[in-house]
């Protein structure tokens, strides 16, 4: 304000004002960066997990506890059932077979083979004895479901993370089966779900082009399908 008054002029004014814009933004950085983000996530959570059923609302827990798989995997089976899909749990007694099976009854049905893999360290790996289990799966469904082994069939795993996405074996499989293994992790599957609830007209034609696609589903993928 001295400066100011000593000397009046459009130069000395646009300087005064500048330090004061500058000090502004400088404290809005600091809020933006420590209190406000974590507020902005904390309600982002929080508004999603609104939507989330109480009946799965464990399901990320369950997806790290590998001493009780059968529980994560009787809990991905109810999620399916919410996304629109006739659903079918495979327990003991029924062979080597997938956990679960997804059915689209849709003009063009098709199905998922879904298999639910609870990892503590989210890191599980679509190895070479990954590999045959995955191969006799599907072969063991095509022989149990002869009618439904002529509809387009997709393999699904689920699990709490990934340690990477082995293409060769994922083309092994296929030239095999001739099927297309995906991998989700709980967390997007969870998000796919909340965009449902959310959006009742994403219907099952919508959902399939999610998992028609090779490899990792990513949350991006997700948007870019059902919009964001």
């Amino acid at each position: 304000l001295t400066l100011l008054k000593e000397k009046n002029s459009n130069s000395n004014l646009w300087f005064v004002e500048h330090i004061f814009w500058k000090y502004f933004i400088q404290n809005q950085e600091v809020l933006e960066t420590k209190e406000e983000i974590e507020k902005k996530h904390l309600d982002k959570a929080e508004s999603i997990s609104e939507y989330i059923p109480p009946v799965i609302s464990n399901l990320i827990e369950l997806s790290l506890n590998e001493a009780n798989p059968a529980d994560f995997e009787k809990k991905v089976y109810i999620l399916f059932q919410m996304l629109g899909f006739e659903t079918e749990l495979m327990g003991q007694g029924k062979g080597r077979m997938v956990d679960v099976i997804a059915r689209a009854n849709l003009e063009k049905p098709y199905i998922l083979l879904i298999d639910c893999k609870s990892r503590s360290k989210k890191d599980f790996k679509l190895n070479a004895g990954e590999e045959r289990t995955v191969v006799e799966y599907i072969k063991n469904f095509a022989y149990t479901y002869p009618r439904d082994s002529k509809l387009e069939t997709h393999y699904l795993i689920v699990s709490s993370g990934f340690r990477n996405d082995d293409d060769d074996i994922r083309r092994k499989i296929k030239g095999e089966t001739g099927t297309d293994v995906s991998f989700i992790t709980i967390q997007e599957l969870i998000f796919l779900l909340v965009k449902k609830l959310q959006n009742w007209d994403f219907d099952l034609e919508r959902i399939k082009e999610i998992f028609q696609r090779e490899g990792l589903i990513s949350k991006d993928v997700i948007q870019d399908i059902l919009g964001r």
